[in-house]
C-alpha cells in the first residue's frame, strides 16, 4: 500500500471520528413559556315586577274587573348582575284588536305617559301587537343600577261595550346587549333572533 493511499484512508477515518464525537456533544439549552387564560364575560339581567303594594310578583299580576279610565300598577324593574349592558324593553299585547291595543297608555316613573309612535307598533296578527319602548338604556354592571321602563298602565276612557269581559295580556321582555365595544350603536342593526336568554 502506498503512502498516499494510507494517508487518504487515515484522513477519512479521522473525519468519521470527528463527526461521531460531534454527534455526541451536549450544549446548554433553555425554554420558557406562558399559558394565557381567557374567560369570557356575561350579560345577565333580571326583570322584576311589583304589584300595587310594592310586593314582588314573580308570576305576573292578574287584574280583575278593569274599567275604562283605570290606572293599574305595573311597575317593571330591570337590574344588571354582570357586565355593563344596553337594555331595551319589548311589550306584546295579546287578545285585543290592534286599534285598542295601541290606545293603552304606559306611564313612566315620573308619572308621565310614554310617547309611542304609531310606526313603532308591529301588528303580528289581528289580536297581537308588539312594540319596543322608544329608548334603550345603559345599565351599569354588578347590580349598581336599575332601569324602570314603566310603572303603570292606563286603560283608555274611550273603550266601549265591544270590549266588555275582554281578557288580554301584556307581556314584557327585557333584552340586554353588551355595552363594551358597542358604546354608540346599542341595538341598532342587531338581528333580534340572535338575542337569546343564557343561564
Amino acid at each position: 500500500m502506498n503512502k498516499k493511499k494510507l494517508g487518504t484512508g487515515l484522513l477519512a477515518l479521522a473525519l468519521v471520528g470527528v463527526v461521531g464525537i460531534g454527534g455526541s456533544l451536549a450544549w446548554f439549552t433553555d425554554t420558557d413559556n406562558r399559558t394565557n387564560t381567557f374567560t369570557t364575560g356575561k350579560v345577565d339581567i333580571t326583570l322584576t315586577e311589583y304589584d300595587e303594594n310594592g310586593e314582588e310578583a314573580p308570576e305576573g299580576i292578574v287584574y280583575e274587573d278593569v274599567m275604562p279610565g283605570n290606572v293599574e300598577t305595573k311597575r317593571i324593574v330591570v337590574t344588571n348582575d354582570e357586565s355593563e349592558a344596553w337594555v331595551r324593553v319589548k311589550v306584546t299585547i295579546n287578545g285585543l284588536p290592534a286599534e285598542n291595543a295601541k290606545e293603552l297608555i304606559f306611564i313612566d316613573g315620573d308619572n308621565e305617559p310614554i310617547q309611542i309612535r304609531d310606526k313603532d307598533y308591529v301588528v303580528e296578527d289581528e289580536d297581537t301587537v308588539t312594540f319596543y319602548l322608544p329608548q334603550q338604556h345603559m345599565l351599569a354592571s354588578n347590580g349598581s343600577g336599575e332601569y324602570v321602563p314603566f310603572t303603570k298602565v292606563m286603560i283608555p276612557e274611550t273603550w266601549g261595550n265591544d270590549l266588555v269581559k275582554k281578557t288580554f295580556t301584556i307581556d314584557v321582555v327585557a333584552q340586554a346587549l353588551q355595552y363594551e365595544n358597542n358604546e354608540y350603536g346599542g341595538f341598532a342593526g342587531v338581528d333580534e333572533s340572535l338575542i337569546v336568554s343564557v343561564d
